[in-house]
């Protein structure tokens, strides 16, 4: 990771939101992150003015329990709320976590941010990208038609000789009758496999 150049790049990004009137929000940074996740957009309910060991969305408490535990159900997240500051921690020291859109809402996200995508992912170095929802795997990999995405989930990519896992967003209930379609816990098995959360 390039992290003195990433901290500027950030600060750029939220100006230039600012001054097209856009919403910019960016999750935690630090120098020891070693893996990349991309997710479509911050949840709406997203809330950074919480301090760094408080659950900033319902989103955000989902994903460190796949990361940590490999599942989001309620037993998983149960584990999680009981020691949450501590796996916060662990999961910000070692993902950086950004969005394809870096703003809220409920429509689809534009491509307003997409343009500065491929230097900030290249500033981040990352041992491993892990990608949430179709719109970031069309990023990497473009659109190959309508299978395109449900081809490249639950195995070992490449996007300019980085890794790439591509996953099913876990979004709370469109994905959750879709997951076995879409390999949602084969692809965790397999991400867990891959990282080591220190």
């Amino acid at each position: 990771m390039q992290y003195e150049k990433l901290k500027v790049f950030i600060s750029k990004m939220k100006e230039y939101g600012n001054a097209n009137n856009r919403k910019t929000i960016f999750n935690d940074l630090y120098s020891s992150q070693k893996y990349l996740l991309i997710s479509e957009r911050p949840s709406q309910e997203t809330d950074k003015t919480k301090g760094a060991d408080k659950k900033n969305s319902g989103f955000e408490e989902r994903v460190i329990a796949l990361f940590n535990i490999g599942s989001d159900d309620k037993e998983a997240l149960k584990k999680i709320r009981a020691g949450y500051s501590e796996f916060r921690k662990t999961f910000f020291k070692n993902v950086y976590w950004t969005h394809y859109s870096k703003e809220p809402g409920k429509d689809m996200p534009d491509k307003f941010w997409t343009k500065n995508l491929k230097e900030e992912i290249e500033l981040a170095g990352p041992a491993l990208i892990i990608t949430l929802g179709r719109l970031p795997s069309n990023f990497l990999f473009g659109e190959d038609g309508k299978d395109d995405f449900k081809g490249r989930v639950n195995k070992i990519l490449e996007w300019n000789r980085i890794p790439v896992i591509c996953c099913l967003h876990p979004s709370r209930n469109w994905s959750k009758q879709h997951r076995p379609e879409y390999q949602f816990d084969e692809t965790w098995e397999l991400i867990r496999s891959k990282i080591e959360l220190k």
